[in-house]
């Protein structure tokens, strides 16, 4: 199995990432960033991320997690492929989000099915990683 993160960050970090992104809204760059510096290195020359799989540059991808499921879905079928998940996101209602991994699933609610997706992808994420730890 394949660590997801490339460093373990700190639990409450992590908890602190995962509250802004359940409680915001629309787009938000800088959780964007926060997102990206989880699964990827900065690159030594400054610009851009490494891929830790690979070590290939990846330049400065457009992970557009906080206003788009693409960015979430990217980084789970390279970092956990055999994830599976389902947004149920109804008018009146927060989204929700469940994310399954093996033996490991998360339901997670946020304003958006973005959100909702990408709240319960990092804790599935992190739970494996410490499983593992």
């Amino acid at each position: 199995m394949i660590r997801p993160f490339h460093t373990l960050p700190d639990i409450m970090e992590l908890g602190l990432l995962v509250a802004k992104i359940q409680n915001g809204s629309g787009a938000d760059r800088e959780v964007d960033e926060a997102v990206t510096d989880l699964f990827f290195t900065r690159a030594r020359h400054g610009i851009g991320w490494d891929n830790p799989l690979t070590g290939k540059w990846i330049g400065n991808p457009d992970f557009a997690f906080t206003h788009s499921i693409d960015g979430t879905l990217r980084i789970q079928r390279e970092f956990l492929p055999e994830t599976t998940w389902m947004i149920d996101a109804q008018a009146e209602l927060p989204a929700r989000a469940i994310v399954r991994h093996g033996p490991e699933f998360k339901v997670r609610t946020a304003p958006t099915p973005e959100r909702a997706l990408l709240t319960a992808f990092l804790v599935v994420c992190d739970q494996i990683q410490r499983a593992a730890a």
